[in-house]
């Protein structure tokens, strides 16, 4: 098991902003005719500056539409950084099936939809 982990190291993270990307799916939210919008913050506090300051440095980055933050303590007593998207959701065009198959063929061995 050892082995098969090692031969694979690379679809394993090796930091919480090890994050991937792909170009083998392109990926677009339809919003319709909706501007992005932004939220004005609830509140600011110094630890969601660090985050935000951390993911930035890590080549996160920010796109046009923004949603407030909430902090969400983790049963260790460390803080997740979380994105509250109900307000933005109200804009998305809902997408039954995201995942297109024309897109896949030749790329996969095995899908699993839920």
């Amino acid at each position: 098991m050892l082995g098969l982990i090692k031969s694979r190291s690379n679809v394993f993270l090796r930091s919480e902003y090890d994050i991937g990307r792909t170009s083998i799916i392109p990926h677009r939210i339809d919003s319709g005719d909706s501007a992005p919008h932004f939220q004005q913050p609830m509140t600011q506090l110094p630890l969601t500056d660090d985050q935000v300051k951390n993911m930035l440095q890590h080549n996160i980055t920010a796109l046009p539409w923004c949603s407030n933050v909430v902090m969400v303590r983790k049963q260790d007593d460390t803080m997740r950084f979380c994105n509250d998207y109900m307000k933005t959701n109200e804009h998305i065009e809902k997408d039954s099936s995201p995942c297109q198959n024309r897109y896949l063929s030749g790329h996969l061995k095995w899908l699993s939809i839920l």
